[in-house]
């Protein structure tokens, strides 16, 4: 019998970022080809970011992401990735 072992934290697989936004990106991509089918074949772009956000600034961001739209209307969404939330805390709390 083989056994494979893979690294583990209480008994569930670790697996890198990369990874994991590899599988959501490609999973996505498929369902969006093959069941949406659109006009237009769908392609995510090659990479991707991550922020890690500590509790205190949860309320901020959900309530940033609930208003995308009106940032990347404004272009203000490369100014909040730069100085952070600290310094634009205008604008994320829109």
């Amino acid at each position: 019998m083989t056994h494979f072992s893979s690294p583990s934290f209480c008994g569930l697989p670790l697996y890198g970022l990369a990874e994991i936004i590899k599988q959501i990106k490609g999973a996505s991509s498929l369902f969006v080809n093959d069941t949406l089918q659109p006009a237009v074949h769908f392609k995510w772009q090659g990479g991707y970011s991550a922020l890690t956000v500590s509790r205190w600034d949860l309320a901020k961001v959900i309530n940033y992401v609930r208003n995308q739209k009106e940032h990347h209307a404004r272009g203000s969404i490369k100014q909040q990735l730069e100085y952070g939330w600290d310094n634009d805390d205008q604008q994320a709390g829109d």
